[in-house]
Parts: C-alpha cells; sequence; structure tokens
C-alpha cells in the first residue's frame, strides 16, 4: 500500500517550485562552467591542492543534487542533515586555499588514505563484515599506511589517525580561521537534530498518546533549499578564482536571481 498521497508531493513541489527550478538550473550551469580538458590554476607545477579542490567541489556538486531530490520527494528533515557536509566541504576548500596549498593539499589526500586504513580495521573486527575485506584490499591499504608511516614517522602518523579533521584541527576553529564560523553554527545547529536523530518533533507528535509521522513533510524546507543555495553558490566562486573560469557574471547572474526568490 503507498501511503505517501501523490498529492501531498506535488504540492509540496508547486510551494517550492522557485528553489527547485533554481538549483536544477545551477546544476545545468556546470557542465559549461567546468569545460572539458585542462584546467588552469595558478601553480601548474602542483597536483595536491586543486586536485583537493576538485574532490570537494565533485561532493558539494552530489550533495546539491541529493538535497532537491529529498526535498523534492518529502524528506526535508532527511535533506536537513546534508547541509552540515556541504557547508563543510566550502569551509575545506576555503582553509586549502590560505597559506601553503600544496602541503594542505598533500595533508588532505594523506588524511583520506588513512581513514580507508580506519575504515578497513572496522570491518575486519567486525565478525559479521569481515568476510568482505579481501586479502588484496588488506594488502593494498597496509603498504599504503606503511609508506605514509615511513613518510611521516610513526609519532606524527598515530597523530594524524586519531584526528577528527585532515587539519589536525577542528572544523569549527577552521570555520573560524576563514571567517565562517557564524555560517557554521548556523548550519550546524540546523542539521545537528536530523544527524543525531533528535529531530523527534519531525517525526512523532503526542496529544492523548504518540502519534508516528511518517508522511511527506516540508518542515525545514525552505530553510535547507536557501541555505544549501547560499553555501553553493560561494563554493562556485571558488572554483572560479582557483581554477581562473572567468565566470564572474554568471555567478553574480545567479546571485541576483536568487535574491529575487528569497524577497
Amino acid at each position: 500500500m503507498n501511503i505517501w498521497k501523490k498529492k501531498d508531493l506535488i504540492e509540496i513541489r508547486k510551494r517550492y517550485r522557485q528553489y527547485f527550478h533554481f538549483i536544477n538550473d545551477i546544476l545545468n550551469f556546470i557542465p559549461k562552467f567546468i569545460p572539458e580538458g585542462e584546467l588552469s590554476v595558478d601553480r601548474q607545477n602542483k597536483i595536491y591542492y586543486p586536485s583537493a579542490i576538485l574532490a570537494l567541489f565533485s561532493k558539494s556538486y552530489k550533495t546539491l543534487r541529493a538535497i532537491r531530490l529529498l526535498c523534492m520527494k518529502g524528506l526535508s528533515s532527511d535533506a536537513n542533515a546534508l547541509l552540515r557536509p556541504l557547508s563543510e566541504c566550502l569551509i575545506n576548500m576555503l582553509y586549502l586555499s590560505e597559506g601553503d596549498k600544496e602541503s594542505k593539499g598533500l595533508e588532505y589526500f594523506q588524511f583520506c588514505q588513512i581513514q580507508k586504513g580506519k575504515i578497513l580495521n572496522s570491518f575486519k573486527n567486525n565478525a559479521r563484515l569481515s568476510d568482505m575485506v579481501t586479502n588484496d584490499m588488506e594488502i593494498e591499504v597496509k603498504n599504503q599506511s606503511n609508506e605514509l608511516r615511513n613518510k611521516m614517522g610513526e609519532i606524527e602518523f598515530n597523530r594524524r589517525y586519531k584526528a577528527s579533521h585532515w587539519s589536525g584541527e577542528s572544523i569549527e576553529a577552521i570555520a573560524k580561521k576563514v571567517g565562517l564560523d557564524v555560517m557554521y553554527d548556523l548550519t550546524f545547529r540546523l542539521s545537528s537534530q536530523a544527524i543525531h536523530a533528535t529531530d523527534y518533533s519531525d517525526h512523532m507528535e503526542y496529544n492523548k498518546g504518540f502519534k508516528i509521522n511518517i508522511l511527506p513533510g516540508d518542515k525545514w524546507c525552505r530553510e535547507v533549499l536557501g541555505a544549501s543555495i547560499i553555501i553553493f553558490i560561494l563554493i562556485l566562486k571558488k572554483i572560479n578564482e582557483v581554477f581562473l573560469l572567468s565566470q564572474d557574471e554568471a555567478i553574480d547572474s545567479f546571485e541576483q536571481q536568487f535574491e529575487q526568490i528569497i524577497k
């Protein structure tokens, strides 16, 4: 039995039509925004920094698509949980772009590699999942970890292994360094309840007995869509700057269009 009435979803899509169309326009703009072929960077002989920026951009693009899709499906509370990783993409991109960019880019990828080892160890230590770790996977990750240990030294490797962020600092500290502490605090507070499953009122209510809410809804929909658009436009600006894409006019046009939507 389909308990999600089609008319409910149609109503949600009508109510936030401008937001959905706007996000779709931005996503469709990306193939024009980032052309095929070689991208120009301000340090041609370096690879870690631009590669890290592109990896974060790719993640942010997919996350924005997911936010739009979830909101259209009446799952705005779940879309809310994605605001934090989207904002962290922007914060990481800005922090990578300060100081020794290439060195930070290398640290980013080293941390990504260390995370693979942590995931593999978690699988190995779980009786139900350990058989998913193949011998080839284990050898590959072990060799990569040993290589990192030799480069960093045991003390530094262990410090990085225990860290919660590739920089060795907290994401909150990084956000403050790039001047986005207020924005991060807002998205952090808004999405925390969804991430930690403490968004009780979004899913259940009490009126002379408990009532479970499993129907599509639009709570937080406008806030999540609006915040995700603002963050992604800032990400576009950073990509435009890093890769010398000369798309200032197009990005300014998107900003102006969005200002009209939220008036």
